[in-house]
């Protein structure tokens, strides 16, 4: 018979994102990391481990200070289970008080806080981020986002610190794929409609 008289394969994915690549590409076990980060984890969980970024540096590499740059804590969550193309993510906290010089951060009503999840481009180095050196690269948009409410920074900061955590742990993974789970926890505040 000729290729053209042949039916053609077919697959079936029974998902969508990193569960679906994966049956697609037959490859079930967790991106590989190649990546070296030189300092060790903050945080380690059974599925994956974390950095809490110097925000000083970041602040610094980036031309800013804390009177014009409201960023009061990052980490890089190294997740190589969440998906099959990039295996670390950024989840950065800012304060929403004013600062010197610019407009009002537009507010949900009564929130503090506000916080980004962005998957790093796997092809940059995470140690230069890590160590204080550089800035990390994000890939745009934004996995999620939302406004919260902390009676202060410490209190935002245990916040994020206990979702990081359970990212580590393989309770809350960091893909889009898993918008609702964030949006159960923290709110749908920063989701278009």
């Amino acid at each position: 018979m000729e290729d053209a008289d042949r039916p053609p394969n077919v697959a079936v994915i029974l998902g969508t994102g990193a569960g679906g690549l994966r049956a697609l590409t037959g490859e079930l076990e967790p991106t590989k990391v190649e990546d070296v980060v030189t300092r060790d984890p903050d945080l380690r969980g059974h599925v994956g481990r974390a950095w809490r970024l110097d925000v000083g540096a970041l602040q610094r590499h980036g031309g800013r200070t804390p009177e014009t740059d409201s960023g009061i804590a990052s980490w890089i969550m190294e997740a190589p289970w969440a998906h099959p193309i990039w295996h670390s993510f950024i989840l950065t906290l800012v304060h929403l008080r004013p600062l010197q010089g610019q407009p009002a951060e537009l507010c949900r009503d009564g929130a503090s806080h506000q916080f980004w999840v962005f998957a790093l481009d796997p092809s940059e180095p995470r140690d230069g981020p890590v160590c204080g050196r550089s800035l990390p690269s994000l890939l745009w948009p934004a996995n999620f986002a939302a406004q919260i409410v902390a009676p202060d920074d410490a209190a935002a900061i245990t916040s994020m610190q206990a979702a990081v955590q359970d990212v580590c742990d393989g309770k809350l993974s960091p893909d889009t794929d898993y918008l609702r789970t964030w949006v159960a926890r923290f709110g749908d505040s920063m989701i278009r409609k």
